[in-house]
């Protein structure tokens, strides 16, 4: 009797024993599992976070990236515009105004592109008129759904040089002067101009803890 209670404890006690390291053995593994499940998750977040980072980055550099649309050559007492078409610089025109007043250059955004429009001087002195570079935009029609805006940009007292004027990709101006030997930028006709959205995103949304949900969907393959 005594035997058979021996043996029958011994077995029982090997149950115990092996079905101990059955438990163990396999929440090593799920532990194991899981973790290289989330390893797993997060690269492929991580990736979608790196893309989406760089859609963000070209959207930006095409939105500030200015393109140039015309210069002017500024003496001591005078200044002239240059234009230019796709094939290079059209034509040099000379002006009656004063580079110690302000001077200003419009723009007006229409169909997609900024097309320089004119240049004047202010405060207008008796016969300085603005300069209408083009004559089909001395009169805007506002309420062609093609118009978007004008833009204007000025400078007071223009210092002998050359001065660029430049557009960005969504329709901000700029005038800056630039050196005699700069030949790092290309007058170019009518660049592009883009409305751009705002993109909304929450990188920690992207970057959160692995959830059971998403361990579940990895071994069952619900994805």
């Amino acid at each position: 009797m005594m035997n058979k209670l021996l043996r029958r404890s011994i077995q029982v006690s090997m149950v115990i024993a092996i079905g101990a390291l059955a438990v163990a053995a396999t929440t090593a593994v799920f532990q194991l599992t899981k973790n290289q499940i989330a390893a797993d998750i997060w690269r492929d977040r991580t990736r979608q976070l790196v893309d989406e980072n760089q859609q963000l980055a070209d959207r930006y550099n095409r939105a500030v990236r200015y393109s140039a649309v015309t210069e002017l050559l500024v003496d001591e007492d005078s200044i002239e515009v240059v234009l230019r078409t796709p094939e290079g610089v059209l034509k040099t025109i000379p002006t009656d105004f004063d580079p110690s007043n302000e001077i200003h250059i419009d723009l007006i955004l229409r169909n997609g592109r900024a097309w320089f429009r004119q240049v004047l001087e202010e405060p207008r002195r008796e016969g300085r008129e603005p300069l209408f570079i083009d004559p089909r935009l001395t009169e805007i029609d506002w309420t062609d759904p093609e118009v978007l805006q004008g833009q204007r940009v000025y400078h007071g007292g223009l210092t002998p040089g050359r001065w660029v004027v430049s557009v960005s990709g969504h329709g901000a101006m700029r005038l800056t002067r630039v050196d005699d030997e700069d030949a790092s930028y290309e007058l170019v006709h009518a660049p592009q101009v883009h409305e751009f959205s705002e993109i909304e995103r929450d990188a920690s949304n992207k970057l959160n803890e692995v959830s059971h949900r998403d361990v579940l969907s990895r071994i069952f393959g619900l994805e």
